[in-house]
């Protein structure tokens, strides 16, 4: 019984769904339907949907060596993680997102943001104000 309960469950859905207006058929056969080799895009426009950043990160002295993870994160996503010292002065680059607009250093309990200029940028553990 459930058997044939089931099997007419499905063929009733097939003739529903089958009878439906096809919402997208107009969508296909446009005359107007621009192709991609049609598309005419300013020779200046940057297509790259990343880019890299200079970081500097500038160490901070201390009698016994502090290590942790130092962790680079863009748009809330991470573009870097070493295991470092405080002490270190790092200098190296990382490839974030073309959208990227700043980034989030955290070391520790220690978090700082610096905003990219011309594709560079520096961290202090010392404050939250960056000078880039």
């Amino acid at each position: 019984m459930n058997k044939f309960f089931y099997t007419g469950i499905v063929a009733a859905l097939f003739t529903f769904t089958s009878c439906m207006e096809d919402q997208f058929s107009d969508i296909a056969n446009s005359q107007n339907a621009n192709k991609l080799e049609n598309i005419q895009v300013s020779s200046d426009f940057n297509w790259a949907t990343s880019k890299t950043v200079s970081v500097h990160v500038v160490g901070l002295p201390t009698v016994e060596p502090v290590k942790s993870t130092l962790t680079i994160i863009a748009n809330n996503k991470v573009c870097y993680s070493g295991f470092h010292a405080l002490s270190d002065t790092l200098d190296f680059t990382v490839e974030v997102p073309a959208t990227a607009k700043e980034l989030t250093l955290k070391f520790g309990s220690i978090e700082r943001t610096s905003v990219i200029v011309d594709a560079k940028l520096s961290f202090s553990y010392l404050s939250s104000a960056q000078s880039n």
